[in-house]
C-alpha cells in the first residue's frame, strides 16, 4: 500500500469512527444474491424528511459501503433520511 492509499484509508477510518459513535447500526437491505449487493439504510422516524441516496465511487467493483458511513451521519444531522 502506497502512502497516499494509506492516508486515504486512515482518513476514512477516523471519519467513520466518529460517525459510528452517534449513528447506530443501519438496516441492511439486500437487492441480490451477492454479499456486495446490499444497501445500508438509516431510516428516520419523522415523516416528511427528505430521503437521500448516496452511491459511492468504485464502478460497482471496488470500495465498500462501510467506508462512507460518515456521509450518512452528516445527512442525518441535516435532518435527511
Amino acid at each position: 500500500m502506497d502512502l497516499r492509499s494509506l492516508g486515504q484509508r486512515l482518513g476514512l477510518e477516523i471519519l467513520n469512527g466518529i460517525a459510528r459513535a452517534s449513528l447506530g447500526a443501519p438496516e441492511t437491505l439486500l437487492y441480490g444474491t451477492d454479499s456486495r449487493q446490499a444497501i445500508d439504510y438509516w431510516g428516520g422516524t419523522e415523516p416528511g424528511r427528505p430521503l437521500v441516496a448516496f452511491f459511492y465511487g468504485g464502478g460497482w467493483t471496488s470500495g465498500a459501503r462501510q467506508d462512507y458511513r460518515f456521509v450518512a451521519d452528516t445527512l442525518r444531522r441535516l435532518e435527511c433520511d
